[in-house]
């Protein structure tokens, strides 16, 4: 099932993407000065494709039919990633990024499904809404959301001792660095916003006004998004490389 709405807003994000790594790797690989890459416009503009492409993810496991392969693939090709990153001395490696995130997001779901399904779909975004935001500083130490921290959590949990699994989950040790870092907790509940939001339209028969008329270049963008994912850095890097 495809809803061109959604296929437009994956596209949209995909290009945005492209855009904003090709600026990254201007300023942090290649030295050009772009101030505002750095001020709250560009974390805005970062914080958009990242919330964008995870949102869509979790809409889209509400309805898949072949979840086990599709988070099989996207966790592979984050590892990929990874190694690719400690190869290439860029001194950019990537721990734990979106693509490793959304591919384990999508396996942990798989048997939580009958059980999220049970649930009015009202109430379980407005749960993953409020867990999100509660949850969402947990890598800097605290329970909050942006400037404010309401608790600040044990100090044991991120560990001088490099401990991969904590960090997976959300509590990076002392050190710890990543050009693209997703742990599980905070996003898993942006993630489960996404897969109730179907749900809450469906419920109200909402669905409808994501079946509009498609734009093909849109569409083909989104059906490809993860091969873009995959290769768009290379060309890119590839080319400012042969231009500076």
């Amino acid at each position: 099932m495809r809803y061109s709405i959604i296929d437009d807003l994956r596209a949209l994000a995909i290009i945005n993407m492209v855009i904003y790594h090709t600026l990254f790797d201007l300023v942090y690989i290649f030295g050009v000065n772009i101030r505002w890459f750095n001020s709250s416009i560009g974390f805005i503009w970062e914080q958009y494709i990242c919330w964008s492409f995870i949102l869509i993810a979790g809409f889209c496991q509400s309805f898949a039919k072949k979840s086990l392969k599709e988070g099989l693939i996207v966790s592979f090709w984050g590892l990929i990633i990874s190694l690719f990153t400690y190869l290439v001395p860029l001194g950019m490696n990537i721990n734990f990024g979106v693509l490793t995130f959304i591919g384990l997001a999508i396996l942990v779901t798989i048997p939580l499904k009958k059980i999220y399904n049970k649930i009015n779909p009202v109430l379980g975004i407005s749960i993953a809404i409020f867990l999100f935001i509660i949850f969402r500083n947990i890598n800097y130490g605290y329970l909050g959301f942006g400037d404010f921290n309401l608790f600040k959590l044990p100090s044991s949990l991120y560990s001088v001792e490099p401990n991969w699994i904590l960090t997976l989950i959300g509590f990076p040790f002392q050190g710890f660095s990543s050009a693209d870092y997703f742990s599980f907790f905070p996003w898993y509940f942006l993630f489960l916003t996404g897969y109730f939001l179907y749900f809450v339209l469906k419920k109200y028969k909402k669905l409808v006004y994501l079946k509009s008329k498609p734009f093909p270049v849109l569409t083909f963008i989104s059906e490809h998004s993860l091969l873009i994912y995959i290769l768009h850095q290379p060309i890119i890097f590839g080319i400012l490389y042969l231009l500076f």
